[in-house]
């Protein structure tokens, strides 16, 4: 096979996902992209099709990303991952105010849990920075546990 046709199975095929994507999207995809979020185990490869898809598209369905802010939210808390970025990046295409009453339960509820780590912290610090919402950290770094007397 030649390069130039390889190269025109990769347009067919990007024209295929093209396709199949809008597809997807016009229907609502809630429920499929909850269950493909659902953190267990390794991230197989539908599980990153489903971050990379809410990372490139969720600013066209700021509904399904609202309905999966508590999903989005806890893939939003790593520190070094590039997933983790993503996903405050698609909760940050939400209005601020929207943003704002979502996060206020889910951040109460990560401050109750005492099996947060640091990098939890982290990355919490780093999406409520990203929002914009100085009031909600300042509530998390005052509920951060002490590892110094």
């Amino acid at each position: 096979m030649t390069n130039d046709e390889l190269w025109d199975d990769l347009v067919r095929a990007e024209r295929e996902l093209r396709s199949a994507r809008t597809r997807f999207l016009a229907e609502d995809p809630t429920e499929v992209l909850r269950r493909k979020l659902a953190l267990t185990g390794d991230t197989p490869p539908d599980q990153d099709l489903a971050l990379h898809l809410l990372h490139t598209h969720g600013g066209t369905r700021p509904d399904v990303v609202e309905a999966l802010a508590p999903e989005l939210f806890e893939w939003s808390l790593g520190a070094n991952s590039y997933r983790s970025q993503w996903m405050r990046e698609v909760l940050c295409l939400l209005d601020r105010q929207v943003l704002e009453r979502l996060l206020r339960p889910l951040v109460a509820g990560f401050i109750a849990d005492r099996s947060r780590d640091a990098a939890d912290y982290s990355g919490l610090l780093a999406l409520l920075d990203m929002a914009d919402l100085p009031g909600l950290a300042r509530t998390v770094t005052a509920a951060m546990p002490r590892t110094h007397p």
